[in-house]
């Protein structure tokens, strides 16, 4: 493999294992439609509030209250903080789309398989290590599903790391429910 290409999949694997989760992602929205709802703003301009947020430009509400609205909720820590977080993911997931894409282009299916199943492993061997490799290993199996990689053959690879006695069985149990959940 050439050093392009091994140092795009160490940046991509890197942003994927460190992204916030869709999961997340969706709870941040479901949380800012709460937000909204308690004050009373209709759905079109919360919409466009969010996309403003993110791309940062000028919005004209439908509501004319609006505005006043979302004045008061930026007044709030916590939806501050809940903007900055779909921010955040938003970002993230443009960037690792962007390197999904380089990679679509530049490696066969079968060695990027071969290659997210090493780091899979990797990071199953580090169990007992981080506190947040369950998060890293379901967001690599995640993207071995937007790969079209078929199920059996990832639940093979878990499976097959999770025989090292080093790896604590709680850790074991943990990383077998995430595989089977996403798959």
């Amino acid at each position: 493999m050439e050093i392009a290409l091994i140092a795009l999949l160490e940046e991509f694997f890197q942003l994927v294992k460190s992204r916030i989760t869709s999961t997340s992602t969706q709870i941040f929205i479901e949380q800012f439609s709460l937000f909204c709802k308690k004050y009373s703003i209709i759905e079109t301009d919360r919409e466009k509030f969010l996309k403003s947020s993110i791309n940062s430009y000028n919005i004209k509400y439908e509501d004319e209250t609006s505005h006043e609205k979302f004045d008061k909720l930026n007044n709030l820590p916590e939806f501050r903080e809940l903007i900055d977080n779909i921010k955040i993911a938003t970002k993230e997931k443009k960037e690792i789309d962007i390197l999904r894409n380089q990679l679509f282009e530049s490696i066969d299916k079968e060695e990027f398989e071969k290659t997210i199943f090493k780091e899979i492993e990797k990071n199953i061997l580090e169990t007992n290590k981080d506190i947040f490799t369950n998060n890293k290993i379901s967001n690599l199996i995640i993207e071995c599903n937007r790969w079209s990689i078929k199920p059996n053959k990832i639940m093979s690879t878990v499976k097959e790391s999770c025989k090292d006695p080093q790896i604590y069985f709680d850790k074991k149990i943990s990383v077998f429910s995430i595989a089977e959940f996403i798959n």
